[in-house]
């Protein structure tokens, strides 16, 4: 290895072709940032008139001020990416609630499966509750009227 067989130390380890290559320039920021995701220029620039019209931000204003909101509005509707939506709820949150009040309604019968543990999450069980009492409600309204 090395000076005997004819290859240098600083060549053994080439750069592979998938990853990306080192630079010092600053990282783009706000909007910027959409032109690695393919993005183009007029994408970007019809996207951040948008958002300035939207959050008020005047051509007076610096514009550091402007590419850290966007940073942090790209940032919240991305979620954190493990599992949260852009609102911060769980993914799944909308479907435990949405199955268990339809469950709690047309099949009011599932209650009794709730004493079982881990048929349903706490979320659905609460929902199908919910879904429950809506119904007793609407057959009191109907009984009544």
């Amino acid at each position: 290895m090395g000076a005997q067989d004819g290859t240098s130390p600083q060549n053994t380890h080439p750069q592979s072709p998938t990853s990306p290559p080192r630079t010092t320039l600053p990282q783009p920021q706000g909007f910027d940032r959409l032109l690695t995701a393919g993005f183009t220029e007029a994408d970007i620039a019809s996207l951040r008139t948008q958002f300035n019209r939207i959050h008020n931000i005047t051509p007076d204003s610096p514009p550091e001020h402007a590419r850290l909101l966007e940073e942090r509005w790209i940032d919240e509707a991305a979620g954190t990416g493990a599992g949260e939506l852009a609102d911060g709820y769980p993914v799944g949150t909308y479907e435990d609630i949405f199955l268990g009040v339809a469950i709690g309604f047309f099949w009011p019968v599932a209650v009794l499966a709730l004493r079982e543990e881990g048929v349903f999450t706490k979320r659905r069980g609460m929902a199908i509750v919910a879904g429950l009492v809506i119904n007793l409600v609407a057959g009191s309204v109907r009984f009544i009227s």
